[in-house]
């Protein structure tokens, strides 16, 4: 009776009381069986569809059926209990789970709506990094890289270790370094200050910097300043800081080129006591092979491989094989090693753009031997040190219309991708200088008759019936002069002379331009030159590219190419202190003379060589102490880097002078 009356006595167990106990036996029914443990929690779910402990036996019977291979009926779990309680105390643990699933099933979308309704204030610390890790994964499977970057700046903020911060930070950097201009700016301003808006703004005060925007830096640069706290450490920053002020006092405008004989009565930046270690990729195998080798015989001689004392320099030499893929690999091996300081190469354009790429990623500057302009723009550690078909024609048309004084110009090219690029540039840079084209023909590549283009250029085409008349009528009477004696013959010419058109017109030949420019190599120019004679093109400047630059030039073209003036990125004849120096060496270290490639990788050797000769130690010093080179004595043409990274190069210009190829000063 005692008992009875105490039972009643007691108060009556309240719902939450109940669930609680309901799922205590649970757990106790739970056994290791899998098959028991499983039919323990279904029953659960059954008998509480809405307890306190729905989410715990959701999650627990999921993680079972996903382990016995069933993710279907684990994903069915999972929605069936957000479906129940969508604010159950595990629900954001439910939901992270359920986008799990959903993501590796390749629903991204779907992973990305479940996901996107977290509340990571809701999950333990653990699992909190997780769901910001799986919504960065989610956004990054949809191309999202705004939401990319947000989540990965949630996951920084709220590392739970030094180290778990830095590999956010580190992935951050990795998409940022692939992202242009354009894509940073609207990426701050998108972001606002939400993490990681400090590291996107240092990031673009850094690209501002590397295409001579100084003021553009220093507004990114206070606008990672201004966001608190910064993300990136103090003396990082610090280091940015003095890097945009170092190039404010530089200044934006790096002046004009000088001279080889100006600056050959300078004393040279020196390369004594350069200590370090260089990186080089080069195509050394494969059909470029013998080009990799040329260049790389420039930089060991650079470095003093061959010398007594030059053991201050090591080089680490990867091949390239001309692949892309091979240079960028190369590149990031190279980078590993935290003794190289700066990396030589590649050489063609593919590799030099991949290998660019990989250098700005790892941070490590990158000298590259391609003309190509591209590879230097919109990024702070890539350089372009060869010389282009751009400051090519600048200094042809500087010559040509401030030295000579011509003012009309006539253009003959071939049909394909660089007879078009040079005329382009050539047209633009005489323009520049208050010249004019007055005149424009083009060939096919395989031509080796070329009236027809020649004819276009001296108004023989689109003429009327009664100039064709008049120049039959002129053609016939100099066809007679060559049958005759000489005194009759001069009156048969004078003759001809004084035929003209309709109202007095000139007859074609009509040669009203000052100078005519081929954009072609020097086996087609020995072939024009002869033809433009034979067409009475006479009297005009013939001008060219640096392919002109050959022996054939002259033994086929003779006295037809006499007083041509043509461009060059290196001259070995040229009477230049420095040059003959380089020259006499290679030739005495290899036993043949030197050639442009390894001419230009001998220079962008020395570039970092001077460098580490003024005791710059790290990458960030050596990169920009190549920002500051205004008027380098290179024996591939005299350098200047400019902010962009891009090298400006005043080429060699060479003549034909009495049958032979001379220097021009």
């Amino acid at each position: 009776m005692l008992a009875l009356l105490a039972a009643c006595a007691a108060p009556t167990p309240g719902p939450k009381r109940v669930q609680d106990a309901a799922w205590e036996e649970t757990r106790a029914a739970i056994a290791a069986d899998p098959a028991i443990r499983e039919a323990a929690l279904t029953g659960y779910l059954r008998a509480n569809p809405r307890g306190a402990h729905v989410g715990d036996a959701a999650l627990e019977l999921a993680e079972l059926r996903a382990a016995a291979g069933d993710v279907e009926s684990a994903r069915r779990t999972l929605r069936r209990a957000l479906e129940v309680q969508p604010r159950a105390r595990r629900a954001d643990e439910i939901r992270l789970a359920l986008a799990r699933i959903e993501g590796d099933a390749g629903r991204t979308d779907e992973a990305y709506r479940v996901a996107s309704a977290i509340r990571p204030s809701r999950l333990p610390p653990a699992e909190r990094a997780e769901a910001y890790r799986l919504l960065a994964e989610v956004a990054a499977a949809r191309e999202d890289r705004v939401g990319q970057l947000r989540w990965l700046g949630q996951l920084a903020s709220g590392a739970r270790s030094g180290i778990e911060r830095e590999a956010a930070h580190r992935e951050i950097d990795v998409l940022l370094s692939a992202m242009d201009l354009d894509a940073l700016a609207a990426l701050a301003d998108e972001l606002d200050e939400a993490p990681p808006a400090d590291r996107v703004w240092m990031r673009l005060a850094r690209r501002r910097l590397g295409t001579g925007d100084v003021a553009g830096a220093e507004e990114a640069l206070a606008r990672a300043e201004a966001l608190a706290p910064p993300s990136a450490p103090q003396e990082e920053r610090e280091a940015l800081a003095a890097r945009v002020a170092a190039r404010r006092e530089l200044g934006p405008d790096a002046g004009p080129l000088p001279g080889f004989e100006e600056v050959a009565r300078l004393e040279a930046p020196g390369t004594e006591g350069a200590r370090g270690t260089i990186g080089v990729v080069l195509p050394l195998s494969g059909p470029f092979g013998r080009f990799g080798e040329a260049s790389l015989r420039g930089v060991m001689l650079a470095t003093g491989v061959f010398s007594e004392g030059g053991e201050g320099v090591r080089l680490v030499v990867r091949d390239s094989r001309g692949d892309a893929r091979v240079a960028a690999e190369a590149v990031r091996q190279l980078a590993a090693d935290p003794e190289i300081l700066a990396i030589v190469g590649p050489l063609l354009a593919a590799p030099a753009e991949a290998a660019a790429q990989a250098a700005e990623a790892a941070g490590i500057p990158l000298l590259a031997l391609t003309p190509r302009e591209g590879v230097a723009s919109d990024r702070e550690n890539a350089f372009r040190v060869a010389l282009t078909p751009r400051a090519e024609m600048e200094t042809l048309a500087d010559h040509a219309v401030g030295n000579l004084g011509l003012a009309r110009f006539a253009i003959l090219h071939p049909r394909d991708p660089y007879g078009h690029g040079l005329k382009n540039l050539f047209w633009d840079a005489v323009e520049a200088r208050g010249a004019e084209v007055v005149g424009v023909a083009r060939y096919e590549p395989e031509a080796t008759d070329f009236k027809t283009p020649i004819r276009r250029l001296t108004g023989f085409l689109l003429l009327d019936e009664e100039q064709k008349g008049a120049l039959q009528e002129r053609k016939r009477i100099l066809n007679r002069a060559k049958r005759v004696g000489p005194e009759e013959a001069a009156e048969l010419r004078e003759e001809a002379a004084l035929i003209t058109g309709p109202d007095e017109a000139p007859l074609p030949p009509i040669i009203d331009f000052d100078a005519l420019f081929i954009a072609d190599a020097h086996e087609k120019v020995g072939l024009i030159a002869p033809q433009l004679a034979f067409h009475e093109v006479g009297g005009v400047q013939l001008l060219g590219p640096s392919g002109w630059n050959h022996p054939e030039l002259i033994e086929v073209g003779d006295y037809h190419v006499e007083g041509a003036i043509f461009t060059e990125s290196f001259f070995a004849g040229a009477p230049i202190a420095f040059v003959r120096e380089f020259s006499d060496r290679y030739t005495v270290t290899y036993r043949e003379g030197p050639r442009v490639l390894a001419a230009q990788a001998f220079d962008a050797a020395n570039l970092v060589m001077v460098q580490l000769a003024r005791g710059l130690g790290d990458r960030d010093e050596i990169r920009e102490g190549l920002l500051t080179v205004r008027g380098y004595p290179g024996v591939s043409g005299v350098t200047t880097i400019l902010p962009d990274g891009n090298a400006r190069k005043r080429p060699f210009l060479l003549g034909v002078r009495a049958g032979q190829i001379v220097y021009l000063q």
